[in-house]
């Protein structure tokens, strides 16, 4: 007689004609290419198509106060689902909650955009790793890492992302320990053969049972 993994019964996974960007929760996705080439818009792409939808929303961001970027989020949710935080929340903040007297995990996406993350101190460094690793599975928490620069992104959390949006970087070569995961020997071949503009990206889906581990701008299946 098996098992059943009780705390990760909310767990999704592919279905025949589900949504490209609808990745299974919990997902892990990072975004890592220069300014201005359309991350924050890739990870608001990848939130409206969720089904079904996340039902929180919490973006940590380097100026929580003053960024106008996710507006557009804000003035679809004021009912306090969507939240700017400055750090990234300790795993205890993902504690379920009381609803008719029975504990809820809520649907959760953890936006981490615009941080300087070479600069992340222990406890935000600690928070961060637990965040991709037990948080996610158990807790019921989607990550969204937006960077400029991969390589700063810590290597225990860099190793458990399922998904990599890749634009076009000057190091190419270091990009390829991405790339070699799904099998891709030239990444520099498919910026060159598919990516007419610097807001093009190559998408490696790593996540299990993915109908397109390879992609251009998300939809296009690469083969």
């Amino acid at each position: 007689m098996g098992f059943g993994n009780v705390d990760k019964v909310w767990h999704e996974e592919w279905t025949p004609g589900r949504n490209l960007l609808n990745f299974p929760h919990p997902f892990r996705v990072l975004l890592t290419g220069p300014p201005n080439v359309g991350k924050s818009t890739v990870i608001k792409n990848i939130l409206v198509r969720q089904d079904p939808p996340f039902e929180r929303v919490v973006i940590v961001h380097a100026d929580p106060e003053h960024t106008k970027e996710y507006d557009d989020l804000k003035d679809d949710a004021d009912d306090g689902t969507i939240m700017l935080v400055p750090e990234i929340p300790a795993a205890e903040t993902w504690e379920p909650e009381m609803q008719d007297g029975e504990e809820v995990l809520l649907k959760t996406l953890l936006i981490i955009d615009d941080l300087d993350l070479r600069t992340l101190n222990k406890e935000q460094r600690k928070n961060l790793d637990r965040t991709m690793g037990y948080v996610s599975t158990h807790r019921s928490i989607s990550v969204c890492c937006a960077t400029q620069d991969s390589f700063n992104l810590p290597p225990a959390s860099r190793r458990l992302m399922s998904v990599f949006v890749i634009w076009r970087s000057p190091d190419v070569e270091a990009l390829q320990m991405f790339a070699k995961k799904v099998g891709v020997r030239d990444l520099r071949l498919l910026f060159d053969r598919y990516c007419k503009t610097r807001r093009d990206s190559i998408w490696l889906d790593l996540t299990d049972g993915t109908p397109a581990p390879l992609r251009l701008n998300g939809f296009t299946i690469i083969k």
